[in-house]
């Protein structure tokens, strides 16, 4: 009987406890505590809670005013400002009473945030929903309590600001007035912090975005404060420095690098500290032997500074200088000049050894005007011809001029120029060197007066065998006599042929080049004429053709030599066998030059020979029995008139030389 009356006693105070809210002996359960005791949008309140990041046992200073303030206004011993989790009370702020988090469950603050309003409690041992809560029954007992529910933008209820006494009480209107002032004013502290959360986050991702960015560029980044202490050094700053760049941050730069201390860097970080102004600095570090670029920039609160590593810069600089001084003394050494010419523009450079052989004072590159008083006037044109071939992206190839001696010592200057090509094949550069040759020019001109003549020397005994010759097949010699007189003849036409080349050899090596108008037709019919025997010359046509006619001048007696030796060659590897035996010739003529294209269907060179046959004594076959200078003396004269010259052959078809002679037509006008 007595178990059931306990048992009906049970329900009845459950009945009573959800009819009026009453706590005694109950356990909180959110997952089966009745609705009304929880707010509506409890979820979403948790979540809202949750972004403030304010949970936690620990104080809010800021918030100690509010409760000091809020004791005064409402004449009361205790307040506090609490938070209301799922399943705790976190007390943020107290005065009068010990902050200590509670179970939710005992919060009376759990309650005042399921109205809209200020709950005021004044006797919570007369209130059905609180007479038995452990902190009315026990310390600190309190009897009177009233909450201002903390409404943040969003609607929700995160906590309250409440005022608490020991003794039963009411507030005045007043009273209930400021302490809704100053709950206002908890939630713009906590609207602020929300806010300052917001912008620790964004400042956080940039910083991160940056952190990223300064990691991937590749050089050194670090910021120091105004007492030179690093704030920040990216992952480069570390291999760069060979330290953990963790343990920098808060450090002084200059006590972590004491061998800076009056450098040039040190001197520069002051100056750009002091004068607020960005500079740029190159110093060298010689503890990391590190060349380093420092980009400077000074702000109020400190230094951002970008180092970049140019160590291998720096010693690429210092092999360069090292490299010029070498060629320079090798220049020197060799009495030669160099120059560069940058096509896009216009720039020029000459090496110091060029400046001295004209007689200039190293530095800036003299006007052509100037230039031209130093160089001979007789060969003005020539060094004007080679400029123009070089406006009209023609290499000018060799060329040897000379210094005018009523301006400076006569010296002769044999000059070389070649053209650069980028990528894409176009000419970005022109680029030559100038020898002094006066010594090799005198050595040169008296071994070529001596070979001229004892090769004139010797061609007068082999006129005299060739007249006797003459006159012993005119007097009808026995028969076993003609063989013999035949081979002689053959033998000292031979000699007579190998000295004439060593003639032309030294006539185009010793004379200087003169310019007149030239007939190509007129010049191959003279050429023709002069080559014997008179049988062979008759079984081979002669073509020529001439394009694009237009005044060309140039140095007849050398063409003349070119012409000899190409016909000579042509007629003693001829194929006699052959349906018919041709030499062609096609001229085509501009203002520049005269491109010369000599071709003939003999018996044509292998192609293991090509690259020889301009070689001196070089012979690519034993059909003729020639000397083997033809063809080096046909390079020679070309070269002497500032031209170049190409083979091609297929063996058994024929050869090909293709010729580009300078047209001196624009010179001579100017002369």
């Amino acid at each position: 009987m007595a178990k059931r009356k306990e048992k009906f006693f049970d329900r009845i105070k459950g009945t009573l406890i959800g009819v009026f809210g009453m706590t005694k002996n109950r356990e909180y359960d959110p997952e089966n505590m009745i609705a009304s005791y929880l707010p509506e949008n409890e979820k979403e309140r948790l979540e809202v809670l949750a972004k403030y990041q304010i949970l936690g046992p620990e104080l809010d200073k800021d918030f100690d005013g509010i409760v000091e303030l809020a004791t005064e206004v409402c004449d009361s011993p205790m307040a506090m400002i609490n938070l209301i989790d799922e399943t705790r009370q976190w007390t943020k702020a107290s005065k009068g009473i010990e902050a200590t988090d509670s179970p939710r469950e005992f919060s009376i603050c759990s309650y005042a945030i399921l109205g809209d309003d200020i709950l005021v409690v004044p006797d919570a041992l007369e209130d059905e929903r609180f007479f038995d809560n452990p902190y009315v029954r026990q310390d600190p007992k309190i009897r009177f309590y009233a909450g201002v529910p903390l409404v943040v933008d969003s609607g929700h209820k995160l906590g309250t600001l409440c005022v608490l006494d020991t003794q039963p009480r009411t507030l005045t209107k007043r009273q209930l007035a400021d302490l809704k002032i100053l709950a206002k004013q908890v939630i713009n502290l906590l609207n602020l912090r929300l806010s300052n959360l917001e912008l620790q986050r964004i400042v956080h991702n940039k910083t991160s975005e940056l952190s990223d960015l300064f990691d991937r560029i590749g050089d050194a980044f670090i910021s120091l404060d105004k007492n030179w202490n690093y704030t920040y050094a990216n992952k480069q700053t570390g291999k760069l420095l060979h330290r953990d760049t963790t343990t920098l941050i808060g450090k002084n730069v200059w006590e972590e690098f004491p061998q800076a201390m009056g450098s040039a860097t040190y001197q520069a970080f002051h100056r750009a500290m002091k004068e607020q102004r960005y500079i740029r600095q190159v110093d060298y570090f010689a503890p990391l032997n590190l060349w380093q670029e420092n980009h400077i920039y000074p702000s109020p609160k400190g230094l951002n500074v970008l180092i970049r590593d140019i160590s291998e810069q720096k010693r690429a600089e210092f092999r360069l200088v090292e490299s010029i001084e070498t060629l320079e003394r090798a220049e020197e050494q060799a009495k030669m000049g160099s120059w560069q010419l940058d096509v896009a523009s216009g720039t020029r450079h000459w090496s110091k050894q060029l400046f001295l052989i004209f007689g200039f004072v190293p530095g800036e590159i003299p006007p052509m005007n100037e230039f031209l008083k130093r160089v001979h006037p007789e060969d003005h044109s020539l060094l004007l011809a080679s400029i123009e071939k070089m406006m009209n992206g023609v290499d000018p190839g060799e060329s040897i001029i000379r210094t005018n001696p009523l301006v400076m010592p006569l010296r002769y200057l044999l000059g070389y120029t070649r053209h650069v090509k980028n990528e894409e094949g176009k000419i970005v550069r022109f680029e030559g060197i100038m020898i002094d040759v006066t010594e090799l020019h005198k050595a040169n001109n008296e071994l070529d007066h001596f070979v001229y003549s004892i090769s004139h020397d010797l061609r007068s005994p082999l006129s005299t065998i060739l007249g006797l010759l003459n006159v012993a097949e005119l007097e009808k010699p026995e028969p076993g006599m003609v063989p013999y007189l035949k081979q002689i003849r053959e033998q000292v036409n031979r000699l007579d042929g190998f000295i004439k080349q060593i003639l032309d050899h030294s006539t185009n090596a010793r004379t200087e080049t003169h310019q007149e108008k030239i007939n190509f037709r007129a010049l191959v019919d003279k050429v023709m004429s002069n080559i014997n025997p008179v049988p062979v010359v008759n079984r081979v046509q002669v073509k020529v053709e001439i394009s694009n006619e237009i005044e060309f001048y140039s140095d007849k007696p050398r063409l003349e030599i070119i012409l000899n030796s190409l016909i000579s060659n042509s007629l003693n590897y001829q194929d006699f066998n052959k349906d018919s035996c041709s030499i062609k010739l096609n001229v085509t003529t501009d203002a520049v030059q005269s491109k010369v294209v000599y071709s003939d269907n003999g018996i044509g060179i292998e192609k293991i020979h090509l690259a020889k046959v301009f070689n001196m004594f070089y012979r690519a076959t034993e059909k003729a029995k020639g000397a083997g200078l033809g063809l080096y003396i046909v390079k020679e004269t070309v070269h002497k008139l500032g031209g170049r010259i190409q083979v091609a052959s297929d063996f058994g078809q024929g050869t090909t030389f293709e010729m580009y002679i300078p047209n001196l037509l624009l010179n001579k006008k100017e002369l």
